[in-house]
Order: C-alpha cells, then sequence, then structure tokens
C-alpha cells in the first residue's frame, strides 16, 4: 500500500508541475485561449476552419478533469471490489480490511459522482458559420468532448428558460430541441468574440 501511494503521490506531482499535460487539456477542450482582451476580427476554429468562434469557456478544463476522475474513479472501484473479496476468501486480509478498502473506493465514487453530475453537459465553445449554422462543443457525463453540429432553429431562446446557480456562479439551460439536450451555459465566465452572433444563437443572456 505504501509503495502505490508512493507511486500515486509522483504521478500527482509530475501533473501538477509538466506544463505541457495542462496544454495538451486545454487544446482537447476548448477552440482558443481564455484572451479576455477584445477581439476585433473573427477568431477561426481549429478543429473546424469554416466555422467562426462566438463564445469560449477557459475553465472548461475543470469540467474535463472532474469528469475524467469520476470515470477512471468507477472503473478502478469496479475492479478493487472483486479483487478484495477474493483476496480476503484466499486469506490474505482480513474481512475488516476487506470492507474498509471497497468502502472508501465506494465513497470517493460516490461523492465524485455527486460533484460531477452538476457540472456536466457544460459548453465549452460555440462556433457559427454563414450566420446560421453552428457547432456547440460540450464536454458530456464521462468527459468526453461533443461536437455538437445543428443550426440556430434547433436552439431554445435563453429568454425563456431561468436562470440556475452553481457554487461555480451562475448559469443557464440552453436546450437542444432536437435531438432533444439540456446543456450548461456558463455566460459570465466565458468570453464572448462576437455579441451579436452570439445574441443570434441564444437570445437575450443577461
Amino acid at each position: 500500500m505504501n509503495f502505490l501511494t508512493l507511486q500515486l503521490c509522483r504521478r500527482l506531482r509530475y501533473c501538477a508541475y509538466d506544463s505541457t499535460i495542462v496544454n495538451n487539456i486545454v487544446k482537447r477542450c476548448s477552440h482558443v485561449a481564455g484572451n479576455k482582451e477584445h477581439v476585433s476580427e473573427p477568431i477561426k476554429s481549429k478543429l473546424f476552419p469554416d466555422y467562426n468562434v462566438v463564445y469560449n469557456l477557459p475553465y472548461i478544463t475543470v469540467t474535463y478533469i472532474l469528469s475524467r476522475l469520476k470515470r477512471n474513479c468507477t472503473i478502478v472501484t469496479g475492479a478493487v471490489i472483486p479483487i478484495s473479496l477474493t483476496v480476503n476468501l484466499l486469506d490474505f486480509i482480513p474481512i475488516d480490511d476487506c470492507f474498509i478498502v471497497i468502502a472508501t473506493c465506494c465513497v470517493m465514487t460516490i461523492l465524485l459522482h455527486a460533484t460531477g453530475y452538476l457540472y456536466n453537459n457544460v459548453i465549452g465553445s460555440m462556433c457559427i458559420k454563414d450566420k446560421e449554422k453552428i457547432v456547440i462543443s460540450y464536454i458530456n457525463y464521462w468527459g468526453t468532448r461533443i461536437d455538437l453540429k445543428t443550426d440556430i432553429n434547433n436552439v431554445e431562446l435563453l429568454s425563456e428558460i431561468p436562470m440556475k446557480r452553481l457554487k461555480f456562479g451562475e448559469f443557464r439551460y440552453l436546450k437542444i430541441k432536437s435531438p432533444e439536450k439540456k446543456l450548461k451555459l456558463f455566460v459570465a465566465h466565458g468570453k464572448i468574440y462576437d455579441k451579436s452572433e452570439f445574441h443570434n444563437i441564444v437570445g437575450n443572456y443577461e
């Protein structure tokens, strides 16, 4: 157990100080950096060159990491339970230690799922093309990036949806009519690159 703890600490320290890992995660989860300065020219999306970036959430990396931790912890817990019971049946560890290990993994998994559920389906970026076609990129429950291609008429206006509040900040559900989805949009914490186009997509957001 001490060896596993030491290895975990080394990996966490490596991830914390290796800027390359963080930069790669940011690049995968967002189209552009969270620059707060005024942008006069349209910003082209790196993944969709024909589209202009309208909105970007720099903090989407937090949602990504939390969702991945939730997924990985679920996998580990699913593996630990049968392994611990098997080791106990072979009389390698007492039943009390077996239950402590299982209970610890289950509690951590439940906490991550409870927290992760509040911040799933968060929109990381929105892009537009020809004032009608849009791409909404969001992180789903398990931390996978989804690029939803649709059009403006398929989005329900924010003015028709009440505002919600989480500890991270206020957000509104952005409803997609078909396929039916409810995505979380944190306007106050994101960067709007084109207010006119953003208003055309989501309606009155203030």
